[in-house]
């Protein structure tokens, strides 16, 4: 290699590809220097209360000039439902990539017991694509997408109950105190015979209704404001599929463009020239020097 003759086209491409590499080794050192990684955003961010999720999504959007933004958050008696719109057409890539993600979040490797449907169904609803699974405690979740004006809809709905947490706190607050009626009624038969019986009963199941069921609606309200947490970060996750497989944005594109002739617009060196002056140059140093 280093005895090896180049010819004069073979010096000018050597010599441009080695200032095209010089100058993106200067940017990326530059970048380096001046720049954060993701990494840095995600420290900086965690001092200030920011969530990692929420940083590596908003980097992804930055990145691929696609923006994600929650449009409703709807919360009923035995829904929680999050509505999102992605910037960018449906792609059937984005909804494999959805797919794929939800199996492996919601996919039960044990069987179907109770009514759950495993790793899910898969079904199309005009132009909606629906993916749905009930778990083995009985929680449904419907995850549809579709096309809407240029834009990728995405709504996620679950159900968490049958009724609203105050209904369901009491109904289950008397059935637990029908439970402990019926056993202190019995044990109080056996201890003083069967005339107290029925007002042990009803005592029992007031007292145990009144204290229990405020404590069922409350967890109840908890576990529900959990699962629509979890619902709006797997909104979130998905919204990110959809942008990875999606096109480039016009934006994007136009700036890759604009870098790409900004970077052929790069002045190239003309080693004819530079001979030439050199040859114009040497006769005048000569002279200069005889005399």
């Amino acid at each position: 290699m280093p005895d090896r003759v180049f010819s004069e086209e073979e010096v000018k491409d050597i010599i441009r590809r080695a200032s095209a590499r010089q100058e993106e080794e200067a940017e990326r050192q530059e970048a380096r220097e001046h720049g954060l990684t993701l990494a840095d955003l995600e420290e900086l961010g965690a001092e200030v209360g920011l969530d990692p999720k929420h940083l590596r999504a908003a980097a992804d959007e930055v990145r691929t000039g696609h923006r994600t933004a929650v449009q409703a958050e709807t919360t009923t008696d035995t829904h929680v439902i999050v509505e999102c719109w992605v910037d960018g057409p449906f792609t059937p890539e984005g909804w494999e990539d959805t797919v794929a993600l939800l199996r492996q979040r919601f996919g039960v490797g044990m069987g179907m017991w109770y009514g759950g449907t495993g790793e899910g169904r898969v079904e199309q609803i005009g132009n909606a694509h629906e993916w749905s699974h009930t778990s083995q405690m009985g929680v449904e979740t419907r995850v549809s997408a579709s096309e809407r004006e240029g834009k990728t809809r995405l709504i996620l709905s679950q159900r968490v109950g049958q009724a609203s947490p105050k209904v369901e706190g009491w109904s289950y607050g008397a059935f637990l105190g029908l439970m402990v009626g019926l056993v202190g009624a019995g044990i109080g038969e056996a201890l003083s015979g069967p005339m107290p019986l029925l007002v042990m009963l009803l005592a029992l199941v007031l007292v145990t209704t009144v204290i229990s069921a405020p404590i069922i609606t409350r967890l109840d309200e908890r576990w529900r404001e959990k699962k629509h947490t979890k619902l709006k970060d797997l909104a979130a996750e998905v919204a990110q599929a959809f942008q990875a497989a999606a096109p480039p944005s016009e934006e994007s594109a136009h700036t890759e463009e604009a870098s790409l002739a900004e970077r052929e617009a790069t002045p190239r060196i003309d080693l004819d020239l530079e001979a030439d002056e050199r040859s114009e140059t040497a006769p005048s140093q000569r002279n200069r020097t005889r005399s």
